[in-house]
């Protein structure tokens, strides 16, 4: 007895995963098997939609021609007489707007006691071969025979492709003329029975649309004087609707004639000589300008295999490898996201110490550098003894290479402080108008010595901003600085304090120069920190820029502390503008008080 318990007990145990992946595959068949039902009925949805389009294109296309065809007839009842050259001037834009229409033709219909006249006026017009013609069985153009009505093609456009067509007596055609006299009768647009084109070498079938011209108002009892017609190759239209409606089926068009049905069109078929659809899926019928025409579709090229089913059954097997997978992965990211944490925070103290060191640098460098420039001011001014021109020339040098080192500084304390986030503002109530209106007589001195135009475009006031005086200073100053470095002599630059519009709440302060512009990648790039336009695979490259790359990401900086935005529009060769904002401040978009006010 107890032998028998441990069998079962092993029995369980071993049929325990077995069981559990039955119904892991069970499940997975179940699933496999509903989602085949859904895909299967999503994609009859989509081929069904599908097949609409197409018939909504066809159904288009051929209300398009007929409308063309009727501004012909429009144009013909405004007129008491069309000249081949007028015709082609008519229709020429009607067949650039619609691709899809083979030709456009005026077929009168002529007398036999007429018919001499006609042929010498086609001739006048240079078609010096022109006669009536018709069609013989074995496909040659012959001198048409007499009979009491004729109804040639006497104007065709485009007539390069149409030549043949011209003269040719659509009365000598039973299809034709049974088409005319249909819509003589009814007086109506009317489609023709599929035909083979006079025009075309290759036997490629087409339907042509006549519609009446009549001489007067009263077109009830009166024999038209011609039609308006225009042509369509069927294969053209077929095949255009289904690649706009991306068709995944096979697709039959048939005429449903009085006498008999004609095949129209086969898709992925050479020519309309093959054997009808075998498993049809669905059969539309629609009545277009007098004729019948059934849309049969085949089945769908796009169906679900069973391999996909197979592949669904192996995906629920190898379920349970995957969530081990998971674990295991997700262990060792758990070990990996540690040892970059470790090496993040040693990176971060690291990057703290190099600031540290840049801050205390750049402190210890500016004591010396201020001591050499005063020593330079005291040498230029004579106060230990005369200095001849060479030596003053030198001793300029060395000032102005220590006030541009003292500026590399400062914008080196300017990145640590904002590194750690040490930059404090002194902002107060002031108008940038009258705080910038000063720094144009520093700057002309500058421009003067290029040959520099310098424009100021500031009202006396715009609006009061909270902002911290120096700070604004330092930016507009950087600008100017870069605008005076990059223009040519003689340029012009341009210094524009825009107060807010009236819904506005920002005054735009804005650099305009004339320089050499900066090219549209470098532009997504020069508010990066360290980021100089001198590269030699710049667009810029020639235009080599002096200083550390600092200066207009410390701007931005600045600007964003304030709340406000910086910009820059430029192209290469036409100059460049740097523009930014300054929120206005509450309550204060009115004419700026007096100290007084403001204090």
């Amino acid at each position: 007895m107890p032998h028998v318990v441990n069998l079962a007990v092993s029995l369980s145990r071993n049929l325990r995963p077995i069981i559990g992946l039955l119904l892991i595959l069970g499940a997975t068949h179940l699933f496999a098997r509903a989602y085949n039902a859904a895909e299967k009925q999503s994609h009859e949805s989509e081929v069904e939609l599908a097949q609409d389009r197409v018939l909504g294109y066809i159904s288009r296309d051929l209300a398009t021609l007929t409308e063309v065809v009727r501004s012909i007839r429009a144009f013909y009842d405004g007129s008491e007489f069309v000249s081949r050259e007028e015709f082609a001037l008519f229709t020429q834009p009607l067949l650039d707007a619609n691709p899809h229409i083979g030709g456009l033709e005026w077929v009168p219909v002529v007398p036999h006691s007429e018919r001499r006249k006609y042929e010498r006026e086609a001739r006048r017009d240079g078609l010096l071969d022109f006669t009536f013609t018709e069609k013989l069985e074995d496909g040659r153009l012959v001198e048409a025979t007499e009979r009491e009505l004729y109804m040639p093609v006497f104007y065709a456009h485009p007539y390069e492709s149409n030549q043949k067509a011209v003269g040719y007596d659509l009365a000598s055609c039973p299809i034709r003329r049974h088409a005319i006299e249909e819509a003589a009768s009814t007086g109506k647009a009317t489609l023709s029975a599929p035909i083979s084109l006079v025009q075309d070498s290759n036997p490629t079938l087409a339907a042509l649309l006549f519609i009446p011209i009549y001489h007067a108002a009263d077109r009830e009892q009166e024999t038209p004087r011609g039609f308006a017609l225009g042509l369509i190759r069927l294969s053209d239209i077929f095949a255009a609707g289904i690649t706009q409606a991306e068709l995944p089926c096979e697709l039959q068009a048939t005429d449903l004639g009085v006498d008999e049905e004609a095949l129209l069109f086969r898709s992925g078929a050479a020519s309309v000589d093959v054997p009808p659809l075998v498993k049809p899926t669905r059969r539309i019928v629609i009545d277009l300008a007098g004729r019948s025409w059934e849309f049969t579709f085949g089945a769908s090229r796009d169906t679900i295999s069973h391999g996909r089913l197979l592949f669904i059954w192996i995906l629920g097997a190898l379920l349970s490898v995957l969530v081990y997978e998971y674990l295991r992965v997700r262990e060792e990211a758990v070990i990996r996201n540690h040892a970059l944490q470790s090496a993040h925070d040693a990176l971060c103290e690291r990057s703290r110490e190099i600031t540290r060191f840049y801050h205390m640098a750049s402190h210890e460098l500016k004591t010396p550098l201020t001591s050499a420039r005063e020593f330079t001011a005291l040498l230029l001014d004579e106060v230990p003894g005369e200095v001849n021109d060479e030596q003053r020339q030198f001793l300029r040098y060395i000032r102005e290479s220590c006030d541009l080192l003292t500026r590399y500084i400062n914008d080196m304390l300017d990145v640590t402080r904002l590194d750690t986030g040490k930059l404090s503002l002194r902002p107060k109530l002031c108008d940038p108008a009258i705080l910038l209106e000063d720094m144009i007589a520093v700057m002309r001195k500058s421009c003067a010595a290029r040959d520099l135009e310098l424009v100021s475009a500031i009202p006396q006031t715009s609006a009061m901003v909270y902002a911290d005086p120096q700070r604004l200073k330092q930016v507009v100053s950087n600008l100017l600085g870069n605008a005076i470095k990059f223009t040519p002599d003689g340029g012009r630059i341009t210094l524009r304090v825009e107060p807010p519009h009236p819904r506005g709440n920002h005054v735009t302060i804005s650099v305009e120069d004339t320089g050499v512009g900066i090219s549209a990648r470098c532009r997504e790039k020069v508010f990066k920190r360290l980021y100089q336009v001198h590269a030699p695979d710049d667009d810029n490259a020639g235009c080599c820029s002096e200083g550390l790359g600092l200066g207009l990401s410390i701007c931005k900086e600045i600007v964003l502390l304030h709340g406000g935005d910086i910009s820059v529009e430029s192209e290469l060769g036409r100059g460049s503008t740097f523009k930014f904002t300054i929120p206005v401040a509450a309550g204060a978009r009115r004419p700026i008080p007096s100290m007084e006010e403001v204090t």
